[in-house]
């Protein structure tokens, strides 16, 4: 499935797109 639309400054990680509703925080401190 499609992750949520990009989140400024926080990129995406193509294996960590499992969810469709949240965006990935991996890039959080």
């Amino acid at each position: 499935r499609f992750a949520a639309p990009p989140v400024p400054g926080i990129p995406l990680k193509p294996e960590n797109n499992i969810s469709d509703s949240q965006p990935n925080f991996d890039a959080l401190p």
